[in-house]
């Protein structure tokens, strides 16, 4: 639905039924229901003989998601589209199960927004009972939003080390890096490239498992030759002692440097200092990309990067989407030159990269 059209009645009660199919495909995705289905077709007695669930109630849902095109109606009989099985089933490399519970977990935080919009109170994504498990599901959430796309947003970094260098090997550091969906991928695309992945300890707890998960399927010669390129190192970026330790250690040390999914977490007062540390982490002439949700400069579209700015109120004290003028004054600010933006196929967000001047 575009933003530069006036929206009909007719619109405006699409919006307002759209809520009752996203409940649906989530309650699915979390009942496992897409385990039961295949894609020849089950009728609805032979589904619940593995599937425990009210007959009639289960029947509607089933023809909820048919009729949303999610699943196929033919007759009596019910089954997955090939392509839909492949993101829908669990046992699936490419199930996107664990972004869909992340948008679910979003999907009530949206419930307070009346009294989020009167107060300007912040929330929490209701994932799990304890912090691990938390950071856990945020990150399998995460993690499934970006694999699909990582390939072609890792294909625009260009990394080399100074033609001065020629026999060091290029090194990245890697920021706020999660769940690792950049880090693999990276590493293949880059030969003899090395990365510093640096984040906060709980996190890293889980990045360093999915890092060893997204390789596993590799010959174990080549996990060993990735898993030496990479090293995880604990920091805080809200913390001054932490950053300067390590900006003593690393001052000059890196060709580029990389932030997915993280400018959004903060206000420009917070983002100053870190890409003023960034700069100062580079070598003459470094990059430093960033890839994440992008607001034009009316502040009008598109209407993802409008959307996720408004969950951004809900979850964070100063979270926001940025336009590229204000990244651009920012990075600026802080000694990097002209700001270049490049859209990835497929992808909600831009990769922008600067050089750091001097």
């Amino acid at each position: 639905m575009g933003s530069k059209k006036k929206i009909s009645l007719e619109g405006l009660k699409e919006i307002s039924n759209l809520f009752g199919l996203s409940e649906a495909l989530f309650s699915a995705v979390e009942l496992k229901l897409f385990d039961h289905l295949d894609t020849k077709g089950k009728t609805l007695e032979e589904i619940l003989e593995s599937f425990e669930a009210n007959p009639k109630a289960l029947e509607r849902l089933l023809l909820l998601l048919a009729g949303a095109g999610i699943i196929k109606q033919k007759g009596r009989r019910y089954k997955l589209y090939t392509h839909t099985a492949t993101y829908l089933q669990s046992n699936s490399e490419n199930c996107i199960e664990d972004i869909l519970l992340l948008r679910k977990a979003e999907s009530e935080v949206w419930k307070k927004l009346p009294q989020v919009i009167k107060t300007g109170e912040s929330s929490s994504l209701p994932l799990a009972s304890t912090v691990e498990e938390q950071t856990l599901r945020f990150q399998q959430g995460m993690r499934a939003k970006n694999i699909a796309l990582a390939e072609k947003v890792v294909k625009k970094m260009k990394i080399q080390a100074p033609k001065t260098e020629e026999n060091a090997p290029p090194m990245l550091l890697e920021l706020c890096l999660g769940p690792a969906s950049f880090s693999a991928p990276l590493l293949k695309q880059n030969r003899g490239l090395n990365i510093i992945g640096y984040d906060l300890p709980e996190t890293l707890k889980v990045t360093r498992k999915m890092f060893n998960k997204s390789i596993e399927n590799e010959e174990v010669e080549v996990q060993n030759e990735l898993s030496k390129r990479i090293r995880f190192v604990e920091g805080d970026l809200l913390n001054e002692e932490k950053m300067e330790n390590f900006l003593k250690e690393h001052e000059g040390s890196f060709d580029a440097a990389f932030m997915a999914d993280a400018a959004h977490i903060w206000d420009d007062e917070t983002l100053r200092p870190i890409f003023s540390w960034v700069r100062k982490l580079l070598k003459k002439g470094g990059t430093f990309y960033i890839y994440d949700y992008i607001l034009n400069e009316n502040r009008k579209s598109p209407l993802a990067a409008l959307q996720f700015n408004m969950t951004m109120q809900l979850l964070t004290e100063k979270g926001k989407v940025y336009t590229k003028s204000e990244l651009r004054s920012l990075l600026h600010s802080a000694g990097f030159g002209a700001l270049s933006s490049e859209p990835i196929a497929g992808a909600q967000h831009l990769l922008l990269h600067a050089r750091k001047q001097g």
